[in-house]
């Protein structure tokens, strides 16, 4: 248990369309319920933010560091996407996460992973986390492409309610993330930086590189105001428009400039 978060099984095998089981769910942790907060960080540079913040809070015994890579899944109308964009008080979204570099896994055969679905409700969020395993090889080389990837979109349906029946992997978004913790109000804090989109798949969207212009300052915890112990940081945050996921996808449906020729 990590943070009051509770631990079940799951069922032992989950089969692709051939009836092989190419993915063998672990267990999930349970639902957790926060009111989550995120903010612009104003610095030029994050990880000036990220020394600064472990001034007043303790960094993470745990996790205290790493790389996180996401894959988004999306129906092929971009129906999390359109929710989010538009600011719909219920909305829902389905991604695929691990916590390794891409050279950490090599020598492995398989990869933990985790399937959430993470629903917001206003501010309230909820998420619950089925953990997988994932074929080291398909990561590593094209994570969009994967069949064991994309099957596990297609079973997500099955785990909850309200969870569209198609879903496919639509985009990779990888950063650095450093974590820390509050122990007076219990909140935990994130900073992510270095924060690209470094894959997309299907005809939904173009592809050309793209890297969040900010570092995120996150805050997850029972209360909606800001703990005492950062507000003293708080002339470095700044309000942030859209999540990680709306924002690529905004940039990346947007017409591409034109040359103009004169004469």
């Amino acid at each position: 248990m990590r943070h009051g978060i509770a631990m079940a099984s799951l069922s032992p095998k989950w089969p692709d369309v051939a009836g092989n089981p190419v993915v063998q769910p672990i267990r999930r942790q349970g639902l957790e319920n926060v009111i989550e907060r995120k903010y612009a960080i104003r610095m030029p540079n994050t990880s000036s933010f990220v020394d600064t913040l472990g001034r007043y809070v303790a960094r993470d015994p745990l996790f205290p560091t790493g790389i996180v890579n996401t894959i988004y899944y999306d129906t092929p109308d971009l129906q999390a996407y359109r929710e989010s964009h538009h600011g719909f008080y219920r909305r829902t979204k389905v991604r695929l996460r691990w916590y390794s570099d891409v050279a950490d896994t090599a020598g492995e055969d398989r990869v933990r992973c985790y399937l959430e679905v993470k629903r917001r409700n206003g501010r309230i969020r909820s998420k619950a986390r089925f953990e997988v395993e994932v074929s080291a090889d398909d990561l590593g080389s094209s994570p969009l492409r994967s069949l064991e990837v994309l099957r596990l979109g297609q079973l997500a349906s099955g785990l909850m309610s309200g969870i569209p029946r198609l879903l496919v992997p639509t985009l990779l978004i990888r950063y650095h993330r450093d974590r820390f913790f509050d122990l007076v109000s219990h909140s935990r804090m994130a900073v992510d930086q270095n924060i690209s989109c470094s894959g997309r798949s299907g005809s939904s969207l173009p592809g050309r590189p793209l890297s969040f212009p900010v570092g995120i300052f996150e805050i997850k915890g029972e209360s909606g105001r800001l703990p005492q112990a950062v507000r003293p940081l708080t002339g470095y945050l700044g309000r942030v428009s859209s999540g990680k996921y709306v924002y690529f996808c905004s940039q990346l449906l947007r017409p591409p400039l034109r040359a103009i020729r004169n004469g």
